[in-house]
């Protein structure tokens, strides 16, 4: 089968395996072996689960010689999260605690797409357990410059869907996890409202409220909205994006950004204007660097509540930054639980006041870029977990957020901008991904290094 097959769009491999012009089967093969020779430089799968993906492969062709048709992604393969659980494929969440765990259930999403008739290729690295080290598999390499890493913590799904390793992916997003790792390495990333993703079934059975949802990672906005509208009751269809109301947060006074980033995004927002149409007004609110903070003190009181015990009886199968993490949240007193609490609920209805004046927020997705060794250190994270300084506000409020490529830094590797839109309009945010997308082409940019691999 051709290389060239891995890079299309799911709705032209859709076609096509209805065209006949290959069986799910002979795609799932493909896929698989490009795993196997691109994988091991790129460290993005822990498991793979070739032996589900050929019995669900075939399950497909059956259906479809009898006529039988589940929608746009019966017989496309995917990839997910490993704390997402998978029957009969084991789910470790990259943790030691979890090496040699196979669950008998999948997760309710993993559920859904086997009903649509889509095809599990295995289970892709993260941060242990979403938050910590990498004790089983290393964190996922930038296929755009393997010197530098993928992201977190949806790291290996961000570097599965750049190399075209699967045609779309899943994450979680919790701070940002699917948004940075879609930014990093030029894809299109998209944090849906909460809820609209069914996230039950996870590792571990987190409660899916306004920090924590389901994400995907595609080539670019059409493929998100595919996998969306499979993945969810609600219909999505995007919107006309020309001519829209975009709010640029004033926020960036609080954080210095990689001198790379802020070129790429100013020449993005160019583009939306001078070729889109669109307005952009400048918009005051302060109060993303305590929006930051309070975030992790909700993943940490997150991660003591359902692994102190854990931690406490085996310390050993934990890394050292995931114990830490854990004991953050541990002495983490009523008052200043109560006091992110607080902050949440006025930092949120600032937010969420202003798609009164705007239709979407736009901004970088991260000002952070990974360095490759040995290049001179030009960026410093001025704050902890820096990386997520644009992101994690909005795991605060019930927003759906998108992460779409715009520009390339000095290291050969992407930089990404950020929509963001009102609770339920995620039409708002793909339209106008699509329509940016019209009159540019970074979504379709491909790694040359994965792209030239076999010649």
């Amino acid at each position: 089968m051709e290389n060239e097959i891995a890079f299309l769009s799911i709705a032209e491999l859709g076609r096509r395996l209805r065209a006949g012009e290959f069986s799910s089967r002979e795609l799932t093969e493909h896929f698989l072996e490009r795993i196997q020779e691109l994988d091991p430089s790129l460290h993005a799968f822990i498991t793979i689960s070739k032996e589900r993906a050929l019995a669900e492969a075939q399950h497909a062709d059956e259906l479809l010689a009898q006529g039988k048709d589940l929608g746009p992604l019966h017989g496309i393969p995917y990839a997910a999260k490993d704390n997402l659980a998978t029957a009969g494929v084991r789910t470790t969440g990259n943790s030691a605690s979890l090496r040699e765990w196979v669950p008998t259930e999948d997760a309710a999403v993993i559920a859904r797409l086997k009903a649509k008739g889509a095809i599990l290729l295995g289970k892709l690295s993260m941060n242990e357990l979403g938050f910590g080290g990498f004790p089983i598999c290393l964190a996922a390499r930038n296929p755009w410059n393997r010197e530098t890493r993928a992201g977190g913590s949806s790291g290996g799904s961000g570097a599965a869907a750049a190399a075209r390793l699967a045609p779309f992916t899943l994450g979680t997003d919790g701070g940002g996890s699917t948004r940075i790792p879609a930014a990093l390495c030029g894809v299109a990333g998209l944090a849906p409202m909460p809820g609209l993703i069914d996230g039950s079934g996870e590792l571990p059975p987190v409660v899916y409220g306004r920090t924590r949802r389901i994400g995907v990672l595609t080539r670019g906005s059409q493929d998100l909205t595919i996998v969306l509208q499979q993945l969810t009751d609600a219909t999505v269809e995007p919107i006309e994006g020309r001519g829209l109301r975009l709010g640029r947060l004033a926020c960036e006074e609080e954080i210095t950004l990689h001198p790379d980033v802020g070129p790429a995004f100013e020449e993005a927002l160019q583009t939306f204007t001078q070729e889109l149409g669109c307005k952009v007004t400048d918009l005051p609110l302060k109060g993303f660097s305590r929006a930051l903070e309070a975030n992790w003190i909700f993943l940490a009181h997150q991660a003591a509540e359902h692994y102190k015990e854990a931690v406490e009886a085996n310390p050993h199968f934990y890394t050292t930054s995931f114990r830490e993490l854990v004991e953050q949240g541990s002495n983490l007193s009523p008052q200043e639980l109560s006091a992110a609490q607080a902050f949440r609920d006025a930092f949120g209805a600032l937010l969420l006041g202003l798609f009164r004046q705007v239709d979407a927020l736009i901004m970088p997705t991260t000002p952070f870029l990974d360095i490759p060794v040995g290049e001179p250190e030009i960026w410093q994270p001025p704050m902890p977990h820096a990386e997520g300084f644009f992101t994690a506000p909005f795991n605060l409020v019930p927003c759906p957020a998108l992460s779409i490529p715009c520009g390339f830094s000095r290291y050969g590797t992407p930089i990404g901008l950020q929509l963001v839109a009102a609770p339920n309009r995620e039409a708002v945010i793909l339209g106008l991904a699509r329509t940016f997308e019209q009159v540019t082409d970074w979504h379709e940019r491909i790694p040359p290094l994965v792209y030239n691999e076999k010649e």
